[in-house]
């Protein structure tokens, strides 16, 4: 089957495009301009593998689809910018680059599409615009007349995770403090970008798949645990300083209500965010990605190290 992978040079895609191609799949990835270089093994080292065929364009630019999609038979749409992009940025690409390219592919006689979503989308606890943004999606999927399959992903790690551990890690080694709310119990489900990709590429060949939500998480794991793990690997224990949870509450409601500019009040949103994120665990139920398309997860103490065995993390990812 000949595959178009937006996408294909992030954590994800590159541990998906070697699952695919070891499948018998043919590979398009489409990629912007002057990024070809950006195609990596799993482990970070340039791409080594069989043959990708390269398709240029950008999710901005919409008439760049029409060419990459020829003559392909199945779109896995993992393309996206992070909750760190500015605001309008997210919109073009999450929303708008999703919706016209997913007309594009109907255009195109495409029937087969899978797309990236996120587990926020299943967690109305914390609000953040790049929630809304996957939210908003996953509806021109859904209703487009295609053979979708919608996947809701915990937060990814692997190789290269320069979002999450990376920084974690650093922060860690740096004696750095994390200050959370709460007891640290709070539980997480961090997945290896490997373990989401084997689901991906089993997604294309299983039928019952088909339009169809699948929650991909790991096993669930405490806050406090998941960074005393990372301390083994930055070789020292994580600094934790532990806070009243209703006391945060209450003092930023109380700073809110004497706040007077844009600016204090966007900042204590966000904080009143970072409260809310240690009321209740964040996990996510798997049976059915586990029954229907084989997913598993390995536990994050074995994923996270075998992640940074390669020492990436202490100066960033590549």
């Amino acid at each position: 089957m000949k595959v178009l992978v937006s996408g294909a040079t992030g954590l994800v895609g590159r541990h998906l495009v070697p699952e695919l191609l070891a499948a018998g799949h043919h590979v398009r990835a489409f990629l912007r301009p002057g990024r070809e270089k950006a195609l990596r093994n799993p482990d970070l080292t340039p791409y080594s593998g069989p043959p990708v065929e390269i398709a240029t364009g950008d999710l901005k630019d919409f008439g760049s689809f029409a060419a990459a999609l020829q003559g392909v038979q199945a779109v896995i749409h993992l393309g996206a910018l992070p909750p760190t992009a500015p605001e309008e940025e997210m919109k073009a690409v999450n929303i708008y680059g999703t919706r016209e390219l997913m007309l594009a592919a109907k255009k195109a006689h495409v029937r087969r599409v899978l797309h990236f979503s996120s587990a926020e989308c299943s967690d109305n606890l914390v609000y953040s615009v790049f929630r809304d943004t996957k939210k908003a999606s996953e509806k021109p999927v859904r209703g487009n007349n295609l053979e979708w399959t919608v996947f809701r992903p915990a937060p990814i790690y692997g190789p290269g995770d320069d979002r999450n551990v990376g920084p974690w890690l650093r922060k860690i080694a740096a004696g750095e403090r994390f200050d959370i709310p709460g007891d640290g119990k709070v539980k997480v489900a961090p997945v290896h970008a490997a373990d989401v990709a084997k689901a991906v590429k089993n997604t294309l060949e299983y039928g019952m798949a088909v339009d169809a939500v699948y929650h991909l998480a790991g096993p669930a794991v405490g806050y406090d645990e998941m960074l005393t793990t990372l301390g083994e690997i930055a070789g020292r224990a994580p600094k934790i300083r532990h806070f009243s949870l209703g006391l945060a509450q209450t003092w930023n409601s109380i700073q809110d209500l004497f706040a007077r500019t844009p600016a204090r009040k966007l900042a204590l949103s966000t904080r009143r965010n970072d409260i809310r994120y240690f009321i209740r665990d964040h996990v996510y139920p798997t049976d059915d990605a586990a029954k229907q398309v084989g997913f598993s997860a390995r536990p994050f103490a074995q994923g996270v190290k075998e992640a940074c065995a390669g020492g990436w993390w202490k100066n960033g990812a590549a």
